[in-house]
């Protein structure tokens, strides 16, 4: 699991210079299955995850969850880009046994093709 810290401490990951922020203000996770969680650590003015308010608890977000502490907005997707794509999604793995399989019929279907005509024309009795 891949986790980031965000807040004024230079002990954290990524430093935020803003006075409503706390020393460890929140943490950002990435589990091996590819999910994303932001927690925040009992800061004093709390998270705001897509407009509403936590404070000292987790919560599960998505690439498109919008986080602002104190008076900053957080891009923190950059920081799990290459996490991202490493970790294949099912849509991804759908796609990649469909295209097997896709190519398995049609290399079959290519090959009895190949076996009748050298059947019927090359080969002669």
């Amino acid at each position: 699991m891949k986790t980031i810290s965000f807040g004024r401490s230079p002990e954290n990951d990524i430093v935020i210079q803003d006075v409503l922020v706390s020393t460890k203000h929140i943490a950002i996770s990435m589990n091996e299955a590819g999910a994303f969680f932001v927690e925040d650590l009992n800061s004093t003015n709390g998270t705001l995850v897509q407009d509403n308010l936590i404070r000292g608890g987790r919560q599960v977000i998505t690439l498109d969850t919008i986080i602002k502490i104190g008076e900053t907005t957080l891009s923190w997707q950059q920081y799990f880009e290459t996490q991202k794509q490493e970790i294949p999604s099912e849509t991804q793995n759908a796609k990649k046994k469909w295209l097997h399989w896709a190519t398995s019929i049609i290399g079959g279907l290519l090959l009895s093709l190949l076996i009748l005509w050298y059947m019927l024309y090359v080969q002669k009795p």
